[in-house]
């Protein structure tokens, strides 16, 4: 427990620093204060405020990786006996309403490739919770330090997965 703490700690630190100079970092008495960087409770709340005001339009390539998944999770379930039934046409609308979710975090009129992905990867990793146990759990995992090349690696797997490669290019939209 100690060392999962001192683990995000150190993530959270490293990621309000800048790289090149210390405009944005200033340490004083052994205390992180940030000029920029991490927004504070009043900015952030303005804008999910903000954010709140977008209600995102489903796109024909988001719908397409969306249904592609629920598609190819049927049909592996169909052929589990544990798994037979578990996958509903709710897991579609859970889907879209999470991908409508992530669109409107990132202030977007239209969900799109990415959103989707998105979803589908908060799912799955839910799912591997369910089964997690001990230090497995995904709760434990360390913070990427380039998490747009995680997402770009793991967008491609998943897109190739279910024979979207033609995609691929469509994951980098904001």
């Amino acid at each position: 427990e100690r060392e999962w703490d001192q683990t995000v700690s150190e993530h959270i630190l490293k990621s309000q620093m800048c790289r090149d100079d210390d405009e944005g970092v200033d340490m004083e008495d052994g205390l992180l204060n940030t000029n920029r960087g991490m927004w504070d409770l009043e900015k952030l709340q303005a804008y999910i405020n903000y954010a709140k005001s977008f209600e995102p339009v489903l796109g024909t390539h988001a719908a397409r990786v969306l249904t592609t998944f629920y598609k190819s999770k049927r049909n592996r379930d169909s052929y589990s006996s544990t798994e037979a039934g578990r996958t509903t046409l709710r897991l579609l609308e859970s889907l879209i309403r999470i991908s409508k979710a992530h669109a409107r975090l990132m202030a977007s009129a239209h969900v799109n490739v990415r959103d989707a992905v998105v979803a589908i990867s908060l799912v799955e990793m839910s799912m591997q919770m369910q089964s997690a146990v001990g230090d497995d759990s995904v709760l434990h995992k360390d913070f990427p330090m380039d998490p747009d090349k995680v997402h770009k690696h793991l967008s491609e797997k998943l897109l190739t997965d279910l024979n979207l490669e033609d995609l691929n290019h469509l994951t980098d939209e904001f």
